[in-house]
């Protein structure tokens, strides 16, 4: 039998029929290990077992082959979940799941963490990624090496709001910047300074101040229904980007 499965395979091989490939996942230390052996950047991806779109992004973009070709080549992958797997030790130093998060911006998950092949770290998109956005943006972004100056998520969005912003600056407008520096960049101060140009006459200064009372006191301040309601319209009119 195993005689038979040798010569099928090489049939195929010599009649130029690619067999499929499938994606290696590593553990952190073997995947660092290994990127600095072959000198690879690294892709990280942190999940969670109660997260849905995890499962969906583990099929329908990682099970795709055009991107298992792309990763296979170019990255070393790796599997890690927070919640189960404990401490990790990246670049020679070891964080507990808490302090991986603040370091790398997981603000929620899927979360697709970059490094260099020496544990250097570029950058994190947070969320879903759809196979063709995936392939044919991120990961050629992330080998051009302007992931290191500029934030992949906050460059899709804000070039989306400048498209708007060439109609006329207003301070919807401004609080959707705002929201950007703040969930996407993770620079509250820059979040701060867009938000404190909405001047007391403009009908959106109330959503300003409550947005401002959450940044002092996140534990115990939380947005009125209204403000969260106006949130989630200005989320829709300016940041749903395709």
């Amino acid at each position: 039998m195993k005689f038979y499965i040798r010569i099928s395979v090489l049939f195929l091989l010599l009649s130029g029929v690619m067999i499929p490939q499938s994606l290696k996942w590593y553990t952190p230390a073997e995947g660092f290990a290994k990127a600095a052996k072959e000198n690879k950047t690294v892709l990280l991806d942190a999940y969670t077992e109660w997260c849905g779109w995890c499962k969906v992004m583990d099929t329908a973009t990682y099970g795709k082959q055009n991107v298992i070709d792309l990763l296979n080549k170019d990255f070393v992958c790796i599997k890690y979940n927070p919640e189960t797997d404990g401490n990790i030790s990246i670049a020679g130093k070891s964080l507990t799941p808490e302090q991986f998060g603040k370091s790398f911006k997981i603000s929620g998950y899927p979360a697709t963490a970059f490094y260099t092949s020496k544990g250097e770290f570029i950058q994190t998109i947070t969320g879903y990624i759809e196979q063709e956005e995936f392939a044919k943006k991120i990961l050629p972004f992330i080998l051009s090496g302007e992931a290191f100056k500029t934030n992949y998520g906050s460059m899709k969005y804000l070039m989306a709001l400048d498209e708007f912003a060439k109609q006329g600056m207003n301070s919807s407008l401004k609080l959707a910047y705002a929201l950007v520096y703040f969930e996407v960049e993770g620079d509250e101060a820059k979040a701060i300074a867009a938000i404190k140009e909405i001047e007391k006459t403009d009908s959106l200064f109330w959503l300003a101040g409550e947005i401002l009372a959450y940044f002092n006191d996140r534990e115990n301040y939380e947005l009125s229904p209204k403000g969260q309601e106006k949130i989630q319209e200005i989320v829709q009119q300016y940041l749903r980007v395709e």
